[in-house]
C-alpha cells in the first residue's frame, strides 16, 4: 500500500517528472496535472493526501488554484498543499495560501524526500477510484 496519495500540479514537464517520479520511487501513489483546471476536475474523482503546487501556472495560477479548491466539498478542500516555487516572497505565500510547506525551485531531491517524511499524513478520507 503507497504511503500517500500525491497530487502534483506543474507546468514545466521537467520539473513535473522529476517531482513524480522521485515520489514514486518513495512509495507513494502519485498523480500529475500541468494546470490548474486539470487538477481541479482531477479533485473530483481522486483525492490526495497532498497537493504539490506550483505558483505560476498558466491560465489558472496557484492562487487561483488554491481559491477554487477551498470552494469544492471536503475533503477535496481541505488537501493540504504544498507550495512549489521560485518567486521570493515565499513566506507571505506560505501564510496567504495556508499552505503546510514550501518547496524552492531549484530544490534538491533530498530535499523534496526530507520534506514528504517531516510532514504528518493527513489520511484524507477517499472516494473510490
Amino acid at each position: 500500500m503507497p504511503d500517500r496519495r500525491v497530487l502534483v500540479v506543474e507546468d514545466d514537464p521537467d520539473i513535473r517528472r522529476l517531482l513524480v517520479d522521485v515520489l514514486v520511487d518513495e512509495g507513494h501513489e502519485v498523480r500529475e496535472a500541468e494546470s490548474g483546471a486539470e487538477a481541479l476536475a482531477l479533485l473530483q474523482e481522486w483525492l490526495p493526501d497532498l497537493i504539490f503546487l506550483d505558483m505560476t501556472l498558466p491560465e489558472m495560477d496557484g492562487r487561483a488554484f488554491r481559491a477554487a479548491q477551498r470552494r469544492l466539498p471536503p475533503p477535496a478542500s481541505q488537501a493540504p498543499i504544498v507550495i512549489v516555487t521560485g518567486l521570493h516572497d515565499h513566506a507571505a505565500l506560505v501564510e496567504e495560501l495556508d499552505a503546510v510547506a514550501l518547496l524552492r525551485k531549484p530544490f534538491d531531491l533530498d530535499e523534496l524526500v526530507a520534506l514528504v517524511e517531516a510532514l504528518p499524513n493527513s489520511g484524507c478520507p477517499q472516494t473510490p477510484d
